[in-house]
């Protein structure tokens, strides 16, 4: 089970760990309290949580974030509350996470892929043409 968590914005590619929380439901809860963090800019530097006294928040991610697409993603890269089956890549065959809610109607459907959609690239060199 994962205790290792991210607000992780899918917006600037940017994350804000956090250790050692045992319901990921948590940070959602905080994180859709967002607003009210990041007014508090220029009073705290951080807020702690009731589940994690010992490791505060910065309010910084807040502010920098306000109005962006954040979730909560844990170690192994999976999002709190997306499907957790594994899908194979129709182009190139390599498995990913399904990007669907879980408990979607329907097949799953990979998050974008990690790899090029351009033909991969010859490690040799171009043929010299004879003159």
């Amino acid at each position: 089970m994962s205790t290792d968590y991210r607000l992780y914005c899918r917006d600037c590619d940017d994350q804000m760990e956090v250790w050692n929380i045992r319901d990921p439901s948590v940070l959602r809860d905080v994180w859709n309290k967002r607003e009210a963090i990041a007014a508090l800019d220029g009073l705290t530097d951080a807020i702690a949580t009731e589940s994690n006294p010992s490791d505060p928040l910065p309010v910084w991610f807040f502010v920098t974030h306000k109005g962006h697409n954040v979730v909560v993603r844990d170690e192994y890269g999976a999002d709190f509350g997306s499907c957790v089956s594994r899908v194979k890549c129709k182009s190139c065959g390599e498995r990913t996470r399904c990007g669907l809610a879980y408990g979607h109607a329907g097949d799953c459907a990979p998050v974008a892929p990690t790899h090029s959609a351009d033909p991969p690239r010859s490690s040799s060199p171009p043929a010299r043409s004879s003159p």
